[in-house]
């Protein structure tokens, strides 16, 4: 792996602890992870391999937005996701988008399990503990720095 591939996996762990911790990732954050990949890409890729990478990154940002305003997913989360995509290759951006949403389906149903178990443990109802751990969120920014992660570390 690349020395320079350190900077993304740092901010994408410090994006993880803050979205555990606080269920808020900096845009400090994303805006150098963002920066990065955009140097990244100019440096690695050239001026057209940098431009698809925008492009590709625009469309994360799309669909993500639509996430949004769907209730499914926070804006953090989607910048971070956005910002991540500048440091793929376009082989890249597929395996990142599995990984991302098998990392996040593991997390929301051990939240939700874990939400659950402390609902029934606490007196509630099974109804009660379902409808308590469907309401609940977990931090995306984790599935997203793990599906990063993996994907810098296997493509590098």
């Amino acid at each position: 792996m690349s020395v320079a591939l350190f900077a993304p996996l740092f901010l994408l762990a410090a994006a993880a602890f803050c979205d555990a911790r606080w269920r808020v990732i900096p845009n400090g954050l994303t805006a150098a992870l963002a920066l990065g990949g955009l140097v990244w890409a100019l440096a690695t890729l050239g001026v057209s391999g940098a431009a698809g990478s925008l492009l590709a990154a625009l469309a994360v940002f799309a669909g993500g937005a639509a996430l949004f305003a769907a209730g499914v997913m926070g804006g953090g989360d989607v910048k971070l996701a956005a910002a991540l995509t500048l440091w793929l290759s376009s082989a890249q951006l597929a395996p990142f988008l599995i990984v991302t949403s098998l990392a996040g389906g593991a997390l929301g149903l051990s939240f939700a399990l874990w939400r659950m178990g402390g609902a029934l443990a606490g007196g509630a109802g099974a109804r009660d503990a379902w409808t308590s751990a469907m309401r609940t969120s977990a931090p995306y920014g984790v599935a997203i720095a793990v599906g990063g992660a993996l994907t810098l570390a296997a493509g590098a």
